[in-house]
């Protein structure tokens, strides 16, 4: 078995069991009474039977259900789930001082000012979105024109050497090139 093999064999033995325990996991959460889906601030929505540490996690994507990746989820409420191996391991409560602090720290003045970053940064970014559909249309049109001509319309020099050539004939000519 070579090296190859080898390593095809481990990462179908981890495929393996990634489907395994994310089929355990569906089983579980589906043999659940109640089940909630809940809505991260990043847009995910999570599966579980119950908030609490050992409950197990799935991830509803376009896909279908999947065990929950190995991260540190935030919920829309605000508090933090950490998931390893499809199980929420801890629960980060929100502390109403940070919240109320944060809301305070938050100035007009500084998301203005923030706006008109975010403004100037899209505007660099439309106009290299511009610079690079000119230059793609360019080499389109390079391309197109390439692809029509015959190879040896392309070239500019037709050589082919015989027999009687010399060797100092052949490198006279490349060294013209």
């Amino acid at each position: 078995m070579n090296i190859i093999d080898k390593i095809k064999g481990l990462f179908e033995e981890e495929i393996v069991e990634t489907i395994e325990a994310t089929e355990e996991s569906v089983e579980k959460v589906e043999a659940a009474d109640e089940v909630v889906d809940i809505k991260t601030i990043e847009g995910n929505i999570l599966r579980i039977t119950e908030i609490v540490e050992g409950a197990d996690v799935l991830e509803i994507t376009e896909d279908g259900e999947i065990m929950a990746k190995d991260a540190d989820y935030t919920l829309e409420d605000g508090r933090v789930l950490t998931v390893l191996e499809g199980k929420i391991t801890a629960i980060k409560e929100v502390d109403e001082d940070e919240t109320t602090e944060e809301t305070e720290a938050t100035d007009p003045a500084t998301d203005e000012m923030s706006m008109a970053d975010l403004m100037k940064a899209f505007d660099t970014l439309f106009t290299k979105i511009e610079t690079l559909e000119q230059s793609n249309a360019t080499l389109t049109e390079k391309f197109t024109k390439l692809s029509g001509e015959d190879a040896a319309e392309a070239t500019d020099t037709v050589q082919t050497f015989s027999k009687e050539k010399t060797r100092e004939d052949k490198l006279k000519f490349f060294s013209k090139k």
